[in-house]
């Protein structure tokens, strides 16, 4: 014969006191009278509006009624679906003592608290793609309604991410668990008495990894994701962006030719002249979507081709004119070698 536990029964009278709390609040009738006097009133503006011959705002007001009683239909809609929906008989007690029992064959350690209205579980290590974080505790408060907010998950030996303190797991922010898909399932499990049920599908959830909903991916679990080059990399191997902000490996942090300050290779500017990378304080926004070069190398690039074209303009004048250019001695008065008829062209005349 079966030992008989005296606490777990008591522990399943209480459970069933409060499931039955909670399902007689699932199936109460809360009528939408908030959205139907919100349409009462707008049925009275829009009238008033007519008899005072304002067209412009009953119109406008008309709209307005027009969207609000689609959104009382759709109030309408989900009150009769709840009215439908079947409530779920509520567990014998024999059943909640026997889950009780139950969960000794699946966990770790089982502990339930009269005073404090919980029943806590200890899983086994959670293994997921070779990262290993360790045993949890799943504790469920069976004397809160909600139950999203009934069920914390603690880990027992934290293995963080680099990145964040306040995850355990990839999908557990803080001590709350992301149900996703198994929201539905779990709720069902409760209000069926499924105890056993309940904390199985959360361990199921735990050791189920999906990326695309993970609050950090397992593959940056011991590193930081990297803005440039999408890696994961060491906390030593990263450069704070002095423009942006955003964590950067090294090899995507360059400085900038002109201040020298730090910056990651998105917010950089690189000149297609000289090859400089220049940061946004240095080289504005509103100038990089109409230039491709620094203002060193476009100054630089202005003034050479008017210098040039000066000398060409000169060269091709005397040589239409059939006179060569002028040396540099052409500005002398006299010449060492043309002494004499400097003299006579001094002379009186």
């Amino acid at each position: 014969m079966a030992t008989f536990h005296r606490k777990r029964w008591r522990a399943a009278l209480r459970i069933a006191a409060a499931l039955e709390t909670n399902r007689a609040a699932a199936t109460q009738v809360d009528l939408p009278q908030g959205a139907w006097d919100h349409l009462v009133r707008l049925a009275h503006q829009h009238q008033l509006a007519l008899d005072n011959h304002w067209f412009q705002a009953a119109e406008s007001l008309r709209q307005d009624l027009e969207i609000r009683v689609r959104w009382f239909e759709t109030d309408l809609f989900a009150l009769r679906r709840s009215l439908s929906a079947k409530a779920p008989e509520p567990p014998a007690l024999r059943t909640l003592y026997e889950e009780l029992c139950a969960l000794d064959d699946e966990f770790e350690d089982v502990e339930i608290d009269l005073k404090t209205t919980t029943l806590r579980v200890q899983t086994s290590d959670i293994v997921l793609e070779d990262l290993n974080l360790g045993p949890f505790d799943l504790i469920w408060d069976w004397g809160r309604p909600s139950s999203q907010t009934a069920l914390t998950v603690d880990a027992l030996e934290p293995h963080r991410p680099e990145s964040r303190s306040d995850i355990t797991h990839p999908h557990v922010l803080g001590s709350i668990l992301c149900e996703g898909e198994a929201s539905r399932p779990l709720e069902q499990a409760l209000a069926e008495g499924r105890l056993c049920d309940y904390f199985l599908i959360v361990r199921q959830t735990l050791q189920t990894y999906n990326p695309q909903s993970a609050y950090v991916a397992i593959a940056d679990w011991t590193g930081f994701r990297c803005r440039g080059c999408d890696d994961s990399v060491s906390a030593d191997d990263l450069c704070s962006c002095q423009s942006c902000g955003d964590e950067a490996c090294t090899d995507c942090s360059l400085s900038c030719a002109q201040c020298g300050r730090t910056s990651c290779r998105c917010c950089l500017q690189n000149c297609s002249d000289c090859l400089d990378d220049f940061c946004p304080r240095c080289w504005p926004d509103d100038v990089r979507p109409r230039e491709s070069v620094c203002s060193n190398c476009r100054v630089a690039a202005e003034a050479t081709p008017e210098e040039n074209t000066a000398d060409e303009t000169n060269e091709l004048e005397n040589a239409a004119d059939g006179t060569a250019a002028p040396s540099s001695d052409a500005d002398d008065p006299v010449h060492a070698d043309r002494l004499g008829e400097a003299a006579l062209a001094a002379g009186p005349g």
